[in-house]
């Protein structure tokens, strides 16, 4: 039987835009499912990614219950969808993450912490280009949240990833426990409009090192004088670092077409066969 993928798409986007990799990972002997949280509703200003996570595991129970997905699966995420996940994972399966039916956590240029463009999203700007048919709502409460160093994150961050003296010791990332894989590109946009997005070390939305799930967390203390107390370094909850591929070829539009071929390229960029063989 093929092993079921459940992918989850990110904000102001829907599971539309996720047809070429469910083909691609049909065709590689994989079962997609897209996971239909209504297309989650990310523009709305009062859904926060808590909402989201909280949905998440009430539709994957009831897929689970129904037989409609297996007692373990593999899920892919884009974007925010990578927030989405951990928030479900750290919520749903505090201290037995060996309960999890998610075995392998593939992400996609997620924004594990943060992006630049939150700020513009909310903006006046923001709320003209992506809210124009929603009231003019483009996801306040979703894009505080996606911010760079966002309260959100720092407190997602020291769930699952960074262990901070004190803290209790739940993991959730390791070969028996969720296995994660983080794909992020590095080529800006090159349509007209997007380019006055783009920066050195970004796919044109998520920067390279805001995707990179690893992190370690420091504790300075200068009321010390003493110099070895005045560094604390935090414990990590991961079992070994997440696995990073940088690709510089790929956009964080084109992260989720595998097998693009040169006539659904529409931003012209060259690929070697080489780079093309990387996503795939």
């Amino acid at each position: 039987m093929a092993r079921q993928v459940l992918i989850i798409h990110g904000w102001s986007d829907t599971s539309r835009s996720f047809h070429a990799l469910a083909t691609f990972l049909t065709g590689h002997g994989y079962a997609p499912k897209l996971l239909w949280l209504g297309d989650y509703i990310s523009r709305d200003d009062d859904v926060r990614v808590e909402d989201v996570g909280m949905r998440m595991g009430e539709v994957i129970a009831d897929m689970l219950k129904s037989g409609e997905l297996d007692k373990s699966f593999d899920v892919i995420v884009h974007s925010t969808g990578g927030l989405v996940v951990r928030e479900w994972l750290t919520s749903s399966y505090k201290g037995s993450a060996e309960q999890c039916p998610m075995k392998r956590l593939v992400m996609l240029a997620p924004a594990n912490y943060g992006s630049k463009l939150a700020a513009t999203g909310k903006s006046f700007l923001g709320r003209i280009v992506k809210g124009y048919d929603n009231w003019f709502q483009s996801g306040k409460a979703m894009l505080n949240d996606l911010e760079l160093s966002s309260p959100f994150q720092w407190a997602l961050a020291q769930r699952d990833v960074l262990q901070m003296p004190g803290a209790d010791t739940n993991n959730y990332y390791g070969r028996k426990l969720v296995w994660p894989f983080v794909i992020v590109g590095t080529h800006p946009y090159a349509s007209a409009l997007r380019q006055i997005v783009n920066e050195d070390g970004s796919d044109g939305t998520v920067r390279a090192c805001a995707a990179n799930l690893n992190a370690r967390g420091v504790t300075f203390d200068f009321r010390e004088t003493d110099m070895q107390k005045l560094v604390t370094v935090w414990g990590s909850r991961l079992e070994a670092d997440a696995p990073l591929a940088v690709l510089a070829t790929r956009t964080h539009g084109s992260i989720i077409d595998p097998d693009r071929v040169d006539k659904d390229n529409q931003e012209k960029i060259q690929e070697t066969p080489d780079e093309k063989q990387q996503l795939g």
